[in-house]
């Protein structure tokens, strides 16, 4: 199983978040997109995970920075030495 991405993060653009609300439409648990490609209620998120014998790897776009980062220094993965 591959990490979690979603629209807006590392370099993927939030205007292909209407590719998977056509997939997956969430009026029916009430969640709205709108003309941005945001989702209300704010705390919704649309996300892919790989799945299988033969996943494909996910390159992070320079302009994501660390942010986009999976080994990226967090609260609960301090800086190496």
């Amino acid at each position: 199983m591959t990490n979690r991405i979603s629209p807006g993060y590392a370099g993927w653009d939030t205007a292909e978040q209407q590719a998977l609300w056509a997939l997956c439409p969430g009026e029916p648990i009430g969640v709205t997109l709108n003309g941005a490609c945001f989702m209300t209620p704010v705390k919704s998120i649309t996300f892919l995970v790989g799945i299988g014998p033969r996943r494909a790897s996910i390159t992070i776009s320079p302009s994501a920075g660390a942010a986009g980062c999976a080994t990226a220094p967090t609260a609960a993965r301090p800086p190496t030495p």
